[in-house]
């Protein structure tokens, strides 16, 4: 993923929110806005059958993916990949697909690149190529001001074109042109598009205020955009994302490679019509700050719960949910308690068509592109016996405890109990329970804030 950490100084600045460790973007409008419709929590509902996703069913098991099998000057080697594909039902952003393939031919396989521009290894365009064949293609930015400039609006670190995505046009020449028959060409069966936002990210390292702004066009300036936030750009996001999917579905060459859409977009409330139509279209949809914001959590409840309705309600409709809870604060690999926190959060939203990837901060030899496989994604708690409960209308002295129960287990969260430093979850009683990190496990259980169980037992159902 592009994962800027330059968006990280204006969040802590504009929304109060954390970012940590420098090195993975947050996501303006996001970890700070994310709503739900209720705090009213839920008692024991019973099981719908989930309708699929693009992966394979990850009821009863915890799903795992990777992100990258390559980065910088690291990466996982032929061999593990050769290895341990099956463990995995997905890889963001693929160096090698024919490895992939081979080792795991049900997986998903995707090609990564970012919305907003375009990529040189596929389609072979500089910026000379596009000054002189479509120059009102290429996005420009504004300043502080508002004032257009004839700055290009290059994305953080990217020297790859940045387009104008207001341009049908545009989504043609990324999808049907190029990034689509160079998937199909390369051994993918799917599309990773990374920075999908409902705001405009392009063009601030340019200065204070500069945002991606227009176009130039015979000599004059064409507007599309009046600020970072403003609603035309969500609406060209949205455009570009049908047009996108109507061309994997329906194009006689593309179509038949039946290519899978996944993105990365930070999730909203899902009563928001935009999030309704961006689920309607894509396949999957990563979730890059996860349930721990990179590490920082939350400094209210509402991120937790918020976050969980969302990748329930996207697997109900048939989108499955790829969840990064990226640890900034760990430097070689994740702490026990962090690895059980991205466990048990993970369980309380599976609907058959979750994945997980957990990792510590990007360093040399650690992060993304490479593998981070722990001997506790084997824990067997079979499949969940209803939906998760708790909350302040299931137990208003413990308010912020959420369970999930499960065949073999119990999953027990704390989403973050603010002024409390911890709360007592009640387990069910007439079970034995053992935690996957062999913590001491009472009842009633004393969970930390921003902790979790995942405790195994028998006949967790009963």
């Amino acid at each position: 993923m592009a994962l800027k950490s330059w968006l990280c100084g204006f969040i802590a600045v504009t929304f109060l929110t954390a970012c940590g460790g420098g090195s993975s973007s947050d996501l303006p409008g996001d970890v700070g806005n994310r709503t739900y419709a209720s705090d009213a929590s839920l008692a024991i509902t019973p099981l719908a059958a989930p309708p699929p996703t693009r992966i394979s069913s990850t009821w009863g098991r915890i799903a795992l993916f990777q992100v990258f099998d390559e980065r910088a000057h690291h990466g996982m080697t032929t061999n593990q990949i050769l290895q341990d594909a099956p463990r995995y039902d997905a890889v963001w952003g693929a160096g090698r697909p024919s490895v992939w393939n081979s080792a795991h031919p049900s997986m998903l396989v995707s090609l990564y690149f970012i919305q907003e521009q375009d990529w040189r290894q596929a389609g072979g365009h500089n910026l000379t190529w596009w000054q002189a064949n479509h120059p009102d293609w290429i996005l420009y930015a504004c300043d502080g001001t508002g004032t257009p400039t004839h700055r290009i609006a290059y994305m953080h670190g990217e020297t790859d074109v940045p387009l104008d995505i207001h341009n049908p046009a545009v989504a043609d020449y990324q999808i049907r042109q190029t990034f689509g028959p160079y998937a199909s060409a390369h051994g993918y069966n799917a599309l990773a598009i990374d920075e999908v936002f409902f705001f405009d990210d392009m063009g601030w390292d340019l200065g204070p205020g500069y945002y991606g702004c227009g176009i130039w066009s015979n000599g004059g300036f064409i507007r599309r955009y009046s600020g970072r936030y403003d609603p035309q750009w969500a609406s060209d996001t949205l455009a570009w994302i049908k047009s996108a999917k109507s061309i994997v579905t329906t194009d006689p060459v593309i179509g038949p490679q039946h290519l899978a859409l996944i993105v990365n977009h930070p999730p909203s409330a899902v009563s928001n019509p935009n999030e309704e139509q961006l689920l309607a279209n894509v396949d999957a949809l990563l979730d890059e700050s996860g349930f721990s914001m990179y590490g920082n959590f939350a400094s209210d409840t509402h991120h937790f719960k918020a976050t969980l309705d969302y990748m329930i309600y996207a697997q109900r409709h048939g989108v499955a949910m790829l969840m990064v809870d990226k640890f900034v604060q760990d430097s070689v690999t994740v702490t026990p308690l962090h690895l059980e926190y991205s466990i048990a959060t993970y369980l309380m939203g599976n609907e058959q068509g979750a994945a997980l990837f957990t990792t510590p901060n990007n360093g040399p030899g650690v992060g993304y592109g490479m593998e981070q496989y722990h001997p506790e994604y084997k824990s067997n708690l079979g499949t969940p016996c209803a939906q998760y409960y708790g909350g302040p209308g299931y137990d208003a002295n413990n308010p912020d405890i959420y369970y999930r129960r499960f065949n073999g287990g119990l999953a027990v969260v704390n989403s973050g109990s603010k002024s409390k430093t911890s709360e007592l979850a009640t387990l069910p009683a007439g079970h034995t329970y053992t935690d996957i990190e062999n913590r001491t496990v009472s009842n009633p259980l004393a969970v930390n804030s921003n902790d979790a169980y995942v405790l195994l037992t028998s006949n967790g159902c009963n």
